[in-house]
């Protein structure tokens, strides 16, 4: 891919900016490939064609949006990510951070 600088303030974008904007804005890597891919069987960034056999476009809303709705609910701490009833990643048990359970206690 050419690496030229783009305008990140930019209201469009190509699926190669498109794909620049996520990873410098958001540090996310999507090739525009699968930006691609993501156009024929779903699940990407709303785009926009040019006339009927045109360019594609992101808008920067759209990106941000899709965005956004995949990294979830902002959370400022474990407590709310369990009422949301998200579990703490494999092998790890939140709570002995807290001091509320001891696994490893001594037994006489």
């Amino acid at each position: 891919m050419n690496q030229e600088a783009i305008n990140l303030s930019a209201e469009a974008f190509s699926p190669e900016h498109a794909s620049t904007y996520l990873r410098t804005v958001w540090g996310l890597t999507y090739a525009p490939t699968t930006l691609g891919k993501f156009r024929s069987i779903g699940g990407g960034p709303s785009f926009h064609r040019v006339g009927n056999n045109g360019p594609v476009i992101y808008t920067r809303r759209s990106l941000d949006n899709w965005v956004e709705q995949r990294i979830g609910t902002a959370l400022s701490n474990v407590t709310q990510e369990r009422a949301l009833g998200k579990q703490p990643p494999p092998g790890r048990d939140l709570t002995d951070f807290a001091g509320s359970k001891h696994k490893h206690e001594a037994h006489n």
